[in-house]
């Protein structure tokens, strides 16, 4: 157990509602935490935004506390320029951003910069349950699906970074259903004919609203190509579920999804548990984890 509060990690996370920054130690034990609300689409916007909210957090951590590095959690794929990250809300904006000089250069620390399903992988291998599996693939589940795989405790990303885009592998319709706060919001919409808030989705999930019945349906039908997928080109040891959606609806589904295993005559392939991440704030986890996780594993 190292000294509560010397060694700090800095974390950002971009989300199309919401702009998080957070401080926590080594230990994992959060100091501080500023959040903005609101429509961050650009990423001028987004960036400012999260500027402002890192001069107030570092402008309230002491001269002697030794900063191990910003990590940055943003949805997207990386291009083949180093850092350089596209996101579906603002693709040229992003695109330009160079993370290095916005912060690393602004703040004098190390930055390291994932998307948003690698970030929530590396949250979750650092829980009791993540560190205790031999591999896991993570699917996130918020405006969009994505995604992240762990073997051994180090993230497997690829190439470029971009391992894990689950994405893609769901239907190429983006009106049919997909396991995302995004989808089940526009289904509501869609159904009723009235515009739906985010509270208003939380309200027909607890009220077991028929709609949100047909809306899972769709979902585990719409899962089975993506599952099927990761379980053949990985076999990982369980499928985890994490994010924004709803924790009941996470957990329906879950119990609903079935993954099909390889078999031939009486024996069948072992197939991987799918497991649901409790509480909805795994990115908060992971991107201050990002610093640390590098230093020890890269």
């Amino acid at each position: 157990m190292l000294n509560s509060g010397v060694f700090l990690c800095v974390g950002v996370v971009f989300e199309h509602d919401r702009v998080t920054v957070l401080l926590d130690d080594f230990n994992r034990e959060q100091l501080l935490r500023y959040r903005e609300e609101g429509v961050f689409l650009s990423a001028k916007k987004a960036t400012d935004v999260a500027v402002q909210l890192l001069d107030r957090l570092f402008a309230n951590i002491d001269a002697d506390k030794t900063i191990l590095g910003i990590g940055v959690s943003i949805s997207g794929f990386f291009t083949n320029v180093e850092g350089q990250i596209c996101s579906q809300q603002d693709p040229l904006g992003w695109s330009t951003i160079d993370f290095q000089d916005m912060f690393a250069m602004r703040y004098d620390c190390q930055c390291f910069v994932e998307n948003d399903g690698n970030a929530a992988s590396i949250g979750f291998s650092l829980t009791k349950t993540g560190s205790a599996m031999q591999s896991f693939f993570l699917l996130l589940f918020t405006l969009d699906v994505g995604g992240g795989f762990v073997f051994e405790g180090r993230l497997v990303d690829g190439a470029f970074g971009n391992a894990g885009e689950v994405s893609v592998l769901f239907n190429s319709n983006g009106n049919l259903p997909r396991p995302t706060i995004g989808s089940l919001q526009q289904y509501l919409i869609d159904a009723t004919g009235k515009n739906s808030t985010i509270e208003d989705l939380k309200a027909a999930v607890a009220a077991d609203n028929p709609i949100v019945d047909s809306w899972v349906i769709s979902c585990v039908e719409s899962m089975k190509y993506p599952l099927k997928a990761i379980q053949s080109l990985l076999d990982p040891t369980a499928i985890i579920f994490a994010g924004r959606l709803p924790l009941k609806l996470q957990e329906t589904l879950a119990k609903k999804t079935d993954i099909s295993s390889p078999s031939f005559g009486n024996l069948s392939a072992p197939k991987p548990e799918i497991l649901v991440s409790k509480g909805n704030n795994i990115l908060e986890e992971g991107v201050t984890s990002i610093p640390a996780f590098y230093f020890f594993h890269r």
